[in-house]
């Protein structure tokens, strides 16, 4: 993991995200999304029918992801080498 933009759900730079692929996209769940060749980490919130995508940073707008969007894993657990 590269960023803080998680930081607040306890997610830092250096941790090792353990991913489901099979387990089932739901509001609230921190994902791996794939948009245009790039690589996203954020919280997914369904709203108004749409899957968006959230920062924990307040200062980011949430991303309305569209079709071309790829929801490829959940986050399940994290591995931290540091204290």
């Amino acid at each position: 993991m590269l960023g803080e933009a998680l930081a607040q759900r306890g997610i830092l730079t250096g941790d090792v995200l353990i991913v489901d692929a099979a387990a089932e996209s739901r509001s609230g769940v921190v994902a791996i999304i794939m948009i245009g060749g790039e690589v996203l980490l954020g919280q997914l919130r369904w709203r108004a029918g749409r899957w968006w995508l959230r920062s924990s940073q307040a200062d980011r707008e949430p991303l309305l992801l569209g079709e071309e969007a790829e929801i490829w894993a959940v986050v399940a657990s994290l591995v931290r080498e540091r204290v």
